[in-house]
């Protein structure tokens, strides 16, 4: 595969470098970066081919099964973050303060065959000073033989690119005495209702951990579970986006709330379901708890320690890895604590009594969550819980995550 991009015309040719063969050039170098192919942990970097007419490219051999992000960042000059090799053998590479700095040069390819999904944030500014639209990624490849995307047929471009006041969630607030709600947003998207079929099946309550992804990144989400419950696939869904993210300025601490925390999820339980099904007149949800990456983890987890108010996770990409300090990238415990909870009879028996269910995506581009996440899940069938897990080729990324959320729903109204 060969991805092409084009210079822009430099407004002031004065500042563009010499090229040797008497044309001028803007950028000195183009990095590149393709998601579920590339690694950025490794110490080298991609680097796009100049044509010496304006013209970059780069040719990666990869699976027909790929669907992810690419990252175009052309640069002027480098830098000083980006780094390739360590000045000493006792000094390691800022391998997450590098990907920052290469992100401040992406831009946007607009030839790309799936534009790229947009959130409110830019990926490398904090949660609170951001506050227009900006893209993830340069653009999304997806080829023949990726995994479905139920749903996402449906979405127009134009609904992804409106503003979030449109995306069909809207702002939810309510009295809550827990420090955890205090100042997060939270946004809930209804169902339209009149389909009749639907109308007699239990109704769902979906929460989505991360919710920012969701009802920030302009997705064009309810349009494709709107596309679901139409087509009878799924029932009626209300979608609780929650955020989660890290803000010092709200309390909010990413890590500490997704990561095996009692509290988080008792107020999840205790204080914002029943707010929801009070003030949504929704009798009866049937609770899905999803996420990505701790946010998977922290699905998963709700589901293992109340089975009974939580009735089915889905984790895209889930960091089963976590706690260990060993990282993602490191073998670790396998399953870790999750896999760990999982040898408990008492907690498979509740499992099972309450027929919990599970949903699992991982890219083979992410390291050892594959293996990790094969440990759950084979401590899940061991015991006969309902579960179903997706590997392919993708990284840990949103372009694959809108995907795999669709398929884990409708995983569970199948069975």
């Amino acid at each position: 595969m060969v991805f092409w991009w084009q210079e822009p015309q430099a407004l002031d040719a004065q500042t563009s470098l010499p090229r040797g063969d008497g044309h001028r050039r803007r950028y000195d170098t183009v990095f590149f970066h393709l998601s579920g192919v590339h690694d950025h942990h490794d110490a080298a970097l991609h680097r796009m081919t100049d044509h010496h007419d304006g013209w970059w490219s780069f040719t990666v051999t990869v699976p027909s099964d790929l669907c992810g992000s690419y990252y175009i960042m052309p640069a002027e000059t480098v830098p000083d973050e980006v780094v390739e090799d360590s000045p000493s053998p006792h000094h390691h590479i800022d391998f997450r303060a590098r990907w920052k700095a290469l992100m401040t040069l992406m831009v946007v390819d607009p030839h790309a065959q799936i534009q790229p999904l947009r959130s409110l944030r830019s990926s490398h500014s904090s949660a609170d000073t951001d506050h227009s639209p900006h893209a993830k990624s340069s653009g999304i490849v997806r080829l023949d033989d990726a995994l479905p995307e139920p749903g996402w047929d449906a979405v127009k471009p134009s609904e992804t690119l409106a503003d979030n006041t449109k995306a069909g969630f809207t702002p939810y607030t309510w009295h809550s005495t827990s420090e955890f709600f205090q100042d997060r947003h939270v946004w809930v998207r209804t169902p339209v209702g009149n389909q009749s079929d639907n109308q007699r099946r239990r109704p769902w309550l979906l929460i989505l951990l991360d919710g920012q992804d969701w009802y920030e990144a302009q997705t064009g989400c309810d349009a494709a579970l709107r596309a679901l419950e139409t087509s009878g696939s799924i029932p009626e869904v209300t979608a609780v986006a929650v955020e989660t993210t890290d803000s010092p300025a709200r309390g909010q601490n990413r890590l500490r709330d997704l990561g095996y925390n009692v509290a988080w999820r008792s107020v999840l339980q205790n204080d914002l379901i029943p707010a929801i099904t009070r003030d949504y007149d929704i009798a009866d949800p049937y609770v899905i708890v999803a996420g990505q990456s701790l946010g998977g983890l922290c699905a998963t987890d709700c589901v293992i320690e109340s089975p009974e108010r939580f009735h089915a996770a889905i984790g895209c990409s889930p960091s089963f890895w976590f706690p260990t300090r060993q990282g993602p990238r490191l073998p670790g415990p396998p399953g870790g604590l999750i896999a760990e909870k999982l040898q408990h009879q008492a907690t498979l028996a509740a499992l099972a009594q309450n027929d919990s269910r599970f949903f699992f995506d991982v890219g083979t581009g992410e390291g050892f969550m594959e293996s990790h996440t094969r440990v759950v899940v084979a401590e899940l069938e061991r015991a006969h819980i309902r579960c179903h897990f997706d590997v392919s080729t993708h990284g840990h990324d949103p372009a694959a995550w809108r995907g795999a959320l669709m398929r884990g729903l409708c995983f569970m109204a199948a069975q």
